[in-house]
């Protein structure tokens, strides 16, 4: 079970660098576009006017770090650092950033409850900071580990159209499963978890007007040759989507009238079915929107 979490979020976590720019000394803006580091360079803490802090250790960045480019500078040698301010330090999963950071001065002569301790300490004095926190880091590091942050909101509303490209039909009344391709166009509408601005999943409920065929097989021989009868198909359906391509399995139900010998004897009226479905145009966010409600819940 451990292993299928990790695997999930490094999973989670590729996707979400994958929709991200990375930083190149070409696109920085400085003081005004944000980034986020994805990776664990060493930090450590400064003033507004890049004065060490009093005994401050040098520490591995926060978990998912969001943060602004104010200078650069070359401090020691050729090697360039980078001067950057958080705004407001985040307060929220302090017990998760309380694993994963750790002071990286002296590691080896203390024990894992201190290290725990010392940052547990660390973290939540600043996570009371009221006043912009400055940091120094490298410039190769902010290269290697950075990108243009493009925040989204986590959870939204979401709907569009929705079609099956294929359904199976169970087994049922001594007739084994099989293919059908019956056509079908609806609307569907559900709540959609974002991973990134280009990646999502969405757990959608739509109804679809069905072109389903009533063949001998499926009638028990009433239809002696194919009938095509209109149906309703409500349905359920779990998609992925990349950007506005959403594909994904989806759960329905054909229901024809029946008003006909062959829709009367038809065995798969109103039996569940699986399909394989393929959205489109669903519903994309405002993008100022998307950054107002980010952040928010930063």
């Amino acid at each position: 079970m451990r292993k299928l979490l990790l695997t999930l979020f490094m999973l989670f976590n590729i996707i979400e660098v994958f929709s991200q720019t990375p930083i190149t000394e070409a696109n920085i803006k400085y003081n005004t576009q944000q980034y986020i580091l994805f990776g664990k360079p060493k930090i450590f803490k400064v003033d507004k006017g890049g004065n060490r802090i009093g005994d401050h250790p040098m520490v591995f960045a926060d978990l998912n770090m969001t943060f602004i480019i104010m200078n650069t500078f070359k401090h020691t040698g050729d090697t360039i650092y980078c001067q950057i301010k958080i705004d407001k330090y985040p307060k929220k999963n302090l017990a998760k950033r309380m694993l994963y950071n750790f002071y990286s001065t002296d590691l080896n002569k203390l024990n894992s409850n201190e290290v725990l301790k010392s940052t547990k300490d660390t973290l939540e004095k600043y996570s009371k900071e009221k006043e912009d926190v400055y940091y120094i880091i490298k410039l190769d590091d902010i290269l290697k580990y950075g990108y243009i942050y493009n925040p989204f909101t986590h959870w939204e509303f979401n709907f569009g159209t929705i079609t099956y490209l294929t359904r199976i039909r169970p087994a049922i009344d001594g007739q084994k499963s099989r293919w059908s391709n019956d056509l079908s166009l609806g609307i569907a509408a559900g709540t959609k978890y974002n991973f990134s601005n280009n990646f999502s999943i969405s757990l959608l409920g739509g109804l679809s007007i069905s072109k389903v065929s009533l063949d001998e097989l499926s009638t028990k021989g009433v239809a002696t040759q194919v009938v095509e009868k209109p149906a309703l198909t409500p349905n359920i359906n779990l998609i992925g989507s990349y950007k506005f391509f959403s594909l994904g399995i989806g759960l329905g139900w054909d229901i024809v009238n029946n008003d006909t010998v062959e829709s009367k004897a038809w065995i798969y009226n109103g039996k569940p079915f699986m399909g394989l479905c393929f959205g489109i145009n669903i519903f994309q966010p405002h993008e100022e929107d998307s950054k107002q409600v980010s952040a928010q819940d930063n």
